[in-house]
């Protein structure tokens, strides 16, 4: 959506969560999430419940292209209101790779020209989600381009239903 011509324009703000997008044609992230062999616990869950789910293999295996699917850094150029949130130990992409595309640094949290980074250190993909304390950050986030975005019937304002899932 962010690239269509049209539709991006309807888009006010992002938040992406462990993003696969980002570097997705560097060899590892088809790799990581294909054909490695699971070890940890978190492993298996992802290779048990995604990777090897009859239609996420058929559609990566046979109707999948990279190319369709990657974000640049370029399609980020001028939004406001653009998050990304990166675990670093992340078991399908190179966080420490994508931070460093997207920002050039390696700090903690990053804030320039309308796009902002979140690092969340130890943690794999989607750990996120596991506690308020992980998902405060994310919240607030969705929160400030929430109050700020506008629709056809005034402001956006989410704060009670956000209210409800801290």
């Amino acid at each position: 959506m962010l690239q269509h011509p049209t539709l991006s324009q309807q888009v006010t703000a992002t938040l992406l969560v462990d993003p696969i997008t980002f570097l997705l044609h560097h060899p590892s992230v088809a790799y990581n999430f294909l054909y490695r062999s699971p070890k940890r616990a978190n492993e298996w869950q992802l290779w048990c419940f995604a990777s090897r789910d009859p239609d996420i293999a058929r559609t990566l295996g046979r109707h999948f292209f990279w190319n369709e699917c990657i974000l640049w850094k370029e399609d980020l150029g001028g939004r406001k209101g653009v998050a990304v949130v990166l675990s670093e130990v992340d078991q399908i992409v190179n966080a420490k790779a994508i931070r460093k595309y997207l920002t050039g640094e390696e700090s903690l949290s990053w804030e320039r020209d309308g796009l902002e980074v979140l690092w969340y250190p130890g943690l794999d993909h989607a750990m996120v989600w596991d506690t308020k304390e992980r998902r405060r950050p994310m919240l607030e986030i969705v929160r400030r381009f929430t109050t700020t975005a506008s629709v056809s019937d005034g402001p956006v304002d989410l704060t009670t239903e956000l209210g409800q899932i801290l």
